[in-house]
């Protein structure tokens, strides 16, 4: 797989074509600013395209997110959306999920900091999140298939304006670069 388009041309502009297969997406920002919808944004545009997503959504039922994704026009491409609704999932979850089924051309996380880990007892959130994202990154790499997590930025997030010093913060929480390909927030936390 080369790319996927998102449906947001800015964002398939800046990204070449769009989502690389193999790539993992960060979509970080405050609680409240509207991943989520983003997220469901994006999942509906690729399933419109008659592609097949998954999607593990560990803050809201299945019939929430089909709420919401209908809500937002995607109703008619639910056939092509799998949802997943159990909270603190693990790697190994979403790879048996994953790699059980035919034709993925896209997963999605909503959101990481509420997956579990290998190993519960890491001594920290960040190595926690690290193995995670880790183990996030081999699996896109492995189906060849985009990978998109939500994250939850700190309350420093909200004083910082700089794109620089927010991909920083979100470096800081447990993505490494060599793990993390892209990094999108919220277009109102720029201004």
């Amino acid at each position: 797989m080369d790319t996927i388009k998102t449906g947001i041309k800015s964002l398939d502009k800046k990204r070449k074509g769009g989502l690389r297969g193999g790539s993992l997406t960060v979509i970080a920002g405050r609680p409240g600013m509207g991943k989520s919808s983003f997220v469901f944004q994006l999942a509906g545009n690729i399933a419109e395209c008659g592609k097949i997503v998954l999607l593990f959504s560990l803050e809201m039922d299945e019939p929430l997110v089909r709420k919401r994704m209908s809500m937002q026009g995607f109703e008619a491409y639910e056939n092509n959306v799998i949802v997943y609704d159990e909270p603190a999932v693990s790697v190994e979850y979403i790879t048996q999920k994953a790699t059980g089924l035919d034709n993925i051309d896209a997963i999605f996380v909503d959101y990481i900091q509420l997956m579990r880990g290998k190993y519960n007892k890491l001594s920290s959130c960040k190595q926690e999140v690290e193995e995670i994202v880790s183990g996030l990154k081999l699996l896109a790499e492995k189906m060849n298939v985009p990978i998109v997590v939500v994250s939850q930025l700190g309350r420093n997030a909200d004083s910082v304006t700089d794109e620089s010093e927010l991909i920083a913060s979100v470096r800081k929480t447990g993505f490494r670069e060599q793990d993390t390909d892209w990094i999108i927030f919220p277009p109102h936390m720029l201004n």
